[in-house]
C-alpha cells in the first residue's frame, strides 16, 4: 500500500499521549490545510455534509471559536456526544490578532497576510485539556454518534495482533490498548514493541479487528533513531514508561463510513494536532490531520 511520507511518523504520534516529549513530527511549518494519507475521510465528509472538517478551539467558557461562518456548526470534540452549536458572536478582523494572542488559539492565523474574522459558537462544552482543538462542520452529519469505552480483547484476538506485529521473542517488552463503542462488532488496538537499555519503542501498530480476532485492517511502523534526527526540536523516541491511551479523544460511527472513526490527539512538542483515523472497506489506513504550530503562540 502506498503511504505518504508522514504516515510512519503520524503512526508513532497516534500511540503516544499529548504533552509527551516523545512526540514526533515530520514538519514544524504552519499548516492551514489538512494532511491526508488517503482522500477517503475528507471525501466522505464532502459527500455527507458538503465540506471536510474545519478546525476550531474550545474556550474556557465552553464556547468554540473558528473561522467557519455559519448560523450554527456541528462540533466533534472529546465528549460522548456530537454537539450542534448556534452562533453567539463575531470577532472582527481588526480585533482577531489580539483575541488569538489572549486566548492562545488559532495560532496559524497569525501568519496570514491579513487578519481574519473569527466566529464564536455556544457549544456549552466542558474544558478540554491540554489540547483545546476540535473539528467543526457547517452542517450536521447524518446518523453520526460519538463515545468510546476501553475494551479487553480475547487472548486469541491478541495473539493474532501480536503475530502480525512480530516481536523478536516471546519475552520482548510490549504494550497494547483497545477501544470500541457500544455494541460494535469491531475494535481498535494500539500496540507497541520496545527494545534496548532505554526501553525505546521499536515498532508500533494500529489494528482494526472483529470480535473473533480477525484483522480487518492494520498499519505498522518501524521506529528508529532516524526519527529523532528528522523530528521536531526536543523530540525523542517514545519509551515503555509512557502510556498508550492518552491520545484517544473520541470514537465516531456513521453508516457513511466503512468502519468507526477515531479522533486522536497527535500533538507534538512544537504543535497541537488532532486527527480522524479509520480504515477503508479495503483495509487501508486513512488519516485526516490538522496541525497547528504553537511555539510562537503559547
Amino acid at each position: 500500500m502506498a503511504r505518504s511520507r508522514n504516515t510512519g511518523i503520524i503512526l508513532a504520534l497516534v500511540i503516544v499521549g499529548f504533552g509527551s516529549s516523545a512526540a514526533l513530527i515530520a514538519s514544524s511549518k504552519p499548516q492551514t490545510e489538512p494532511e491526508e494519507t488517503l482522500a477517503y475521510i475528507g471525501d466522505v465528509f464532502r459527500s455527507a455534509v458538503g465540506s471536510p472538517p474545519g478546525l476550531g478551539w474550545l474556550l474556557s467558557d465552553g464556547t468554540v471559536v473558528t473561522e467557519e461562518n455559519a448560523q450554527e456548526i456541528t462540533v466533534l470534540a472529546a465528549t460522548p456526544k456530537v454537539v450542534v452549536a448556534p452562533l453567539k458572536s463575531i470577532v472582527a478582523a481588526e480585533s482577531s490578532v489580539q483575541f488569538i494572542e489572549a486566548h492562545h488559539v488559532a495560532c496559524n492565523f497569525l501568519n496570514e497576510s491579513r487578519p481574519l474574522q473569527l466566529s464564536i459558537y455556544s457549544a456549552n462544552l466542558p474544558q478540554q485539556k491540554p489540547n483545546p482543538q476540535v473539528f467543526v462542520l457547517q452542517r450536521p452529519f447524518p446518523g453520526l454518534t460519538a463515545g468510546y469505552r476501553e475494551f479487553q480483547p480475547t487472548k486469541s484476538a491478541m495473539a493474532e495482533m501480536w503475530k502480525r506485529l512480530q516481536p523478536k521473542s516471546p519475552g520482548q517488552l510490549r504494550k497494547s490498548y483497545s477501544v470500541t463503542q457500544g455494541d460494535l462488532d469491531v475494535f481498535f488496538t494500539f500496540a507497541a514493541l520496545y527494545d534496548g537499555t532505554k526501553q525505546g519503542m521499536s515498532k508500533s501498530g494500529i489494528f482494526l479487528q472483529r470480535l473473533d480476532g480477525t484483522i480487518v485492517g492494520a498499519e505498522l511502523s518501524e521506529i528508529s533513531a532516524v526519527f529523532e534526527q528528522t523530528a521536531c526540536d526536543g523530540c525523542r523516541v517514545p519509551t515503555y514508561k509512557e502510556p498508550l491511551q492518552g491520545h484517544v479523544m473520541n470514537l465516531f460511527r456513521a453508516s457513511a463510513f466503512a468502519y468507526p472513526v477515531l479522533m486522536l490527539d497527535t500533538s507534538t512538542a512544537e504543535g497541537r494536532a488532532i486527527s480522524l483515523t479509520t480504515f477503508t472497506d479495503k483495509g487501508q489506513l486513512a488519516d485526516y490531520r490538522m496541525y497547528e504550530y504553537v511555539v510562537t503562540c503559547r
